[in-house]
């Protein structure tokens, strides 16, 4: 069976809280993009692959664990997967979790609190649309469609999620604006200089600079 694991694009990002157990609380508009990964799926066999370019074209296989094994674990089915990537990874859209959230989906699972055990982009991803998230991502609020279009611009690096959080517990928020929706991004700019510096070549290309 061929399944479609759509990206997701967070468009706001504000971090208003921490759980006792570590985890982050927030809140955040999320929509799916047309962008999309491919799933073989072949129940009653084992196995995970992952195949693609990464963002500097370069093609990739994969073979191994990943938030998909731990999909089917939840759901408590077996099967081999096979994904062809076209969500670059380590981009920020929610490739991993978009994956899991497809194998969910296909298991007709629908518990958004078990589903945030796996990652907190997980839930919407399970959903899709366009939502406010909150919590640990486990509140999804669908609102109504809204016809939009994004440019995507891709460099050739990715940044570590968990980085730019333990980062952001270092720096905390700088005061978010219209120029600055994502309360992680000053940890993300710590994080990766690289990306600084192309976030600021767009800023200073877009006239968008603070």
């Amino acid at each position: 069976m061929k399944l479609t694991a759509p990206a997701k694009l967070t468009t706001t990002l504000h971090m208003v809280g921490l759980r006792g157990d570590g985890y982050h609380l927030l809140e955040s508009e999320m929509v799916t993009v047309s962008l999309a990964d491919i799933l073989d799926v072949t129940e009653g066999e084992s196995g995970t692959s992952v195949r693609g370019q990464d963002i500097s074209g370069e093609a990739f296989s994969i073979e191994g664990q990943n938030l998909c094994d731990r999909a089917l674990e939840l759901v408590g089915r077996q099967a081999r997967v096979e994904i062809q990537k076209h969500i670059p990874i380590g981009g920020g859209l929610g490739g991993g979790s978009a994956d899991a959230a497809a194998i969910l989906r296909w298991a007709c699972f629908e518990d958004l609190d078990q589903a945030a055990v796996l990652g907190s982009d997980v839930p919407f991803c399970l959903l899709g649309g366009r939502a406010f998230v909150s919590g640990i991502g486990e509140v999804v609020k669908q609102e109504p469609f809204e016809p939009r279009a994004f440019t995507l611009i891709l460099p050739a690096l990715s940044v570590s999620t968990v980085a730019v959080y333990q980062a952001f517990d270092e720096v905390g928020v700088r005061e978010s604006s219209a120029a600055h929706p994502n309360d992680l991004e000053a940890a993300a700019r710590l994080v990766s200089p690289a990306l600084s510096a192309v976030m600021d070549e767009i800023q200073r290309r877009t006239g968008t600079a603070p």
